[in-house]
């Protein structure tokens, strides 16, 4: 089986990151290279809900990081269930 590559853009809000992935994924289409595009949190209908949540809600001003950290790591767990790579499994555990 071919190794590929497992890549991450991280950065702050508004830094371009989202752009980047789309620019990085037509060029990996045009290539034929074989990807998958997630983000977190989001990439399931549950990460999602809970993206929606933490960024947008207007509650969330009253949230303590502990709350916001805490809240993240059921859209990770989402994320990694939905992944069939071992390896990304593995890096999620």
């Amino acid at each position: 089986m071919r190794r590929l590559p497992f890549i991450t853009f991280e950065g702050s809000e508004g830094s371009g990151k989202s752009t980047q992935v789309r620019r990085l994924a037509a060029r990996l289409e045009r290539s034929g290279v074989p990807y998958l595009v997630t983000r977190e949190p989001g990439g399931t209908p549950i990460g999602e809900t809970i993206r929606e949540l933490l960024q947008f809600a207007s509650h969330n001003s009253g949230m303590t990081p502990e709350t916001e950290l805490l809240s993240l790591r059921p859209a990770a767990a989402s994320s990694c269930a939905r992944s069939s790579s071992r390896r990304l499994n593995a890096a999620c555990a």
